[in-house]
């Protein structure tokens, strides 16, 4: 074994227990082997330590385009579309770096990213993020879905090699138990992707025992498209859809519209997917706003995931997702920020923050419950939504040793309307959530990839 790292904090908070005063955490072999509380420390240092966070749903690819609040989802993706359309292969991995460097000075350490050209793996990569990296998959028309998926399989291929050859010449090294990059599939949505190609993307993965990662019932609009046709998401893929030689005309585009069994047929998003056999306990899906009376039942009884983005929600004007009943119905949960093209940050203090404000506007939730949830869906309720919940999201010996450590702000910097409750832990995350500690080094898996809020070499020699 190793030499042992000590780390020393006024508090630590294990999620999974209660918070531990003048606190000590012991690393060797990149796992955490004891989290305890000393008797006193010499001064306080102003710090706490949380488990690394986890963001369960991103797009990294995005983080250049423009950031656009407050507009409906479908005149979002158009305008998106319209930008990246231009894009380059370096403006992509420019973009996607930028979104790399913020997601982990924010403090997140592991990510599940949906990706337009797998830049976003190849980024984090870079900075020492792990997580789990969709290749989005595209395509409606049913009658090319063999050709299409092909293609996917190539760039996949192709995507495979080049992270490899990073990993190699970074030479990062990994302990045992380690969570490596894992490249998997991201069908879009089932507007965007014709059920007989989400089919092959689900048995894909299956083969492969990997997640599979997409949107799904994020908007009324998608809701009512499914049911009986919506006219604003067919202009939507009108305008989206690629130019072969039968989409060429309006007329061409018209016909694959109506050929697309997707749309109209009486179901809800859910019903649909899980009709066509796409789900699984494998499977993350995105948003999950607008749903059926049925569908938390459907969701539950497959062990689905639920990645939950309350800021892209409401800046989108898609509402908010009923997170009390996925919390009822057993559905494993945690938090998402999306794409910096429609949230405001990649932070995911700034989410659980906006979900704390709006778990006790709705008078759901008493405001610590709300603070005490909002942790958790950042860290252990994420963790067990990627079946990683044995190896991070908790301060606990015997995980990796994926960690925050925050720093107070300076008095005059903190926001003067943080209010103290008397409960230790409560007092500690409303000062948290509301801005009164900022992030000052971040750990993965024992290793300084963030000191002093400076992005770290990521090859360095892994602590113990």
């Amino acid at each position: 074994m190793g030499e042992t790292l000590s780390l020393k904090a006024d508090w630590l908070l294990p999620v999974t227990g209660p918070p531990v005063k003048n606190g000590e955490l012991l690393i060797s072999d990149g796992k955490i082997t004891a989290c305890r509380s000393l008797e006193k420390i010499k001064s306080s240092s102003g710090t706490i330590v949380i488990p690394g966070l986890i963001n369960l749903h991103s797009h990294l690819d995005y983080s250049e385009a423009p950031f656009l609040k407050n507009t409906p989802l479908f005149d979002w993706i158009e305008s998106l579309v319209a930008t990246t359309r231009k894009w380059s292969r370096e403006d992509f991995e420019r973009s996607a770096a930028k979104g790399a460097r913020e997601a982990i000075l924010s403090g997140t350490t592991f990510l599940v990213d949906s990706s337009y050209t797998g830049q976003s793996a190849l980024a984090m990569q870079r900075v020492g993020l792990r997580g789990i990296v969709g290749l989005e998959l595209f395509g409606v028309d049913e009658t090319s879905a063999s050709p299409v998926f092909a293609h996917w399989q190539k760039r996949m291929e192709d995507l495979e090699q080049e992270l490899q050859k990073l990993q190699e010449l970074s030479g990062a090294t990994q302990n045992s138990g380690a969570l490596p990059i894992e490249l998997t599939i991201s069908p879009h949505s089932l507007y965007t992707v014709s059920p007989e190609l989400f089919r092959l993307a689900v048995t894909w993965a299956k083969e492969r025992r990997k997640f599979v990662l997409t949107h799904l019932a994020e908007s009324p609009q998608e809701l009512a498209w499914t049911d009986t046709g919506h006219s604003r998401l067919d202009s939507y893929l009108r305008t989206v859809l690629p130019r072969p030689a039968e989409a060429r005309t309006a007329a061409g585009r018209d016909q694959i519209i109506e050929r697309i069994s997707w749309r109209g047929r009486g179901r809800s998003p859910v019903q649909s997917l899980e009709a066509e056999g796409c789900f699984s306990d494998k499977l993350i899906a995105a948003h999950c706003v607008h749903l059926g009376p049925d569908d938390l039942t459907l969701l539950a009884r497959a062990g689905v995931s639920i990645a939950h983005c309350p800021r892209s929600n409401r800046n989108l004007e898609n509402g908010r997702a009923p997170l009390e009943h996925f919390l009822e119905k057993g559905l494993k949960t945690g938090l998402g920020t999306d794409s910096l093209a429609s949230t405001e940050s990649l932070s995911m203090l700034d989410e659980a923050k906006t979900l704390v404000q709006l778990l006790t506007e709705s008078g759901v939730f008493t405001r610590t419950e709300a603070l005490k949830l909002a942790l958790r869906l950042i860290t252990i309720d994420a963790a067990r939504a990627v079946g990683a919940a044995e190896r991070i999201g908790s301060l606990s010996p015997g995980k990796l040793a994926d960690l925050v450590v925050l720093e107070s702000v300076p008095e005059e910097e903190e926001d003067d309307s943080t209010e103290s409750p008397v409960e230790d832990e409560a007092r500690i995350l409303d000062a948290l959530f509301k801005g009164a500690y900022r992030v000052r080094d971040v750990y993965v898996e024992g290793r300084p990839v963030v000191k002093n809020g400076t992005l770290e070499n990521p090859a360095q020699k892994v602590a113990g």
